[in-house]
């Protein structure tokens, strides 16, 4: 009889449990499981707890056979083809069998990413009106930040929190990101934001001789917080076949000395330091191009119709350049349409 009276109290409360209005008025508060513990709640809610039959086959690892995460070495991936190759077929085959590495020698100075854990905790640590301001199940927004990117979807919530900002192909700006995870208002000193971005590129349209490995590319990108966008263009029949024009707008970043061209020193994305002469008309429709070695980045670069071509302004000239230019291709990664870098293809 005892039995049969526990079996009918569980059925009872399964009954009345309304797991869509407790995740509804979770969600609506905004404060994450961060705000649970900071309200002294002693009981973990419902929507939380896993279904005793869920869990009662789950056993602890007895350390007799430890996991080992796969670590890859990126040195020298810049520098030596064979090494490069090596390391995107571990990158592959980690991300196939594992879904995660982890990664060495990847040139991010100890202290950015100290700071990266210390913005992290800033962000959480503040005041919950502060962090309500971000939060949002909206994707396509700069800076996103919720508890449980599946809440509606999930069988079970996890206890966690959770806040990410897309930093490809186009980083935010600093004032798209809160205060707490600013890298300018915390570290004033550092005039760079070194990323790490692992990133499938399905090149379209690319020979058939092209096996997998080359499909997956890591690109070690160096952002300056203080670059400028000075032209994001489109490519038309004319852009790849003679020279690449832009709007007079964009005049501001070049320094002419009196003449009507000057050579600009540019960096692609494979760190070489290639020159690009732009020229302008002598009259008041200036009519800006890129000419003597444009046609040479187009080549290199395998451009077609339709692709981007970016431009931007790099004020640290301790690196060798004046520019920064990026080559970018509609690409589809996860059923969505999204602009990829382009590699050097020559």
């Amino acid at each position: 009889m005892a039995g049969s009276g526990r079996t009918a109290e569980i059925s009872v409360q399964e009954t009345s449990y309304d797991r869509r209005s407790e995740l509804e008025a979770f969600d609506e508060t905004k404060a994450g499981v961060k705000g649970i513990v900071d309200a002294g709640v002693s009981k973990v809610p419902q929507i939380f707890i896993h279904p005793s039959e869920s869990s009662g086959d789950r056993t602890l690892s007895t350390g007799k056979n430890p996991v080992i995460i796969p670590v890859i070495d990126l040195e020298a991936i810049d520098k030596d083809p064979v090494k490069r190759r090596g390391i995107v077929d571990k990158v592959r085959d980690a991300s196939e069998t594992w879904g995660f590495f982890q990664v060495i020698n990847h040139g991010i100075p100890a202290g950015v990413l100290e700071e990266m854990g210390a913005s992290v905790r800033r962000f959480f640590e503040q005041d919950i009106e502060m962090k309500k301001i971000f939060y949002t199940r909206d994707v396509t927004e700069k800076f996103v930040y919720n508890s449980n990117f599946d809440l509606y979807t999930a069988p079970v919530a996890n206890w966690r929190d959770r806040f990410f900002s897309y930093m490809a192909p186009y980083p935010p700006k600093p004032e798209d990101l809160p205060e707490a995870c600013s890298c300018q208002r915390h570290n004033r000193q550092a005039d760079r934001l070194y990323i790490i971005i692992l990133f499938y590129k399905f090149t379209h349209g690319c020979s058939a001789n092209i096996n997998q490995a080359d499909r997956l590319y890591i690109t070690i990108l160096s952002l300056s917080i203080k670059m400028a966008v000075v032209l994001s263009k489109d490519l038309k029949p004319t852009d790849i076949k003679h020279r690449f024009s832009f709007p007079s707008g964009s005049l501001q970043y070049v320094d002419f000395a009196g003449e009507f061209s000057a050579d600009l020193r540019v960096k692609d994305s494979s760190g070489e330091v290639r020159v690009i002469r732009c020229r302008k008309r002598a009259r008041d429709y200036a009519k800006p191009e890129l000419s003597k070695g444009w046609r040479k980045y187009v080549t290199d670069y395998e451009l077609r119709v339709g692709d981007r071509a970016v431009l931007l302004a790099e004020e640290d000239h301790r690196l060798g350049s004046q520019f920064r230019m990026e080559a970018k291709r509609r690409i589809i990664l996860l059923g969505q349409e999204v602009w990829g870098d382009l590699p050097r293809a020559n």
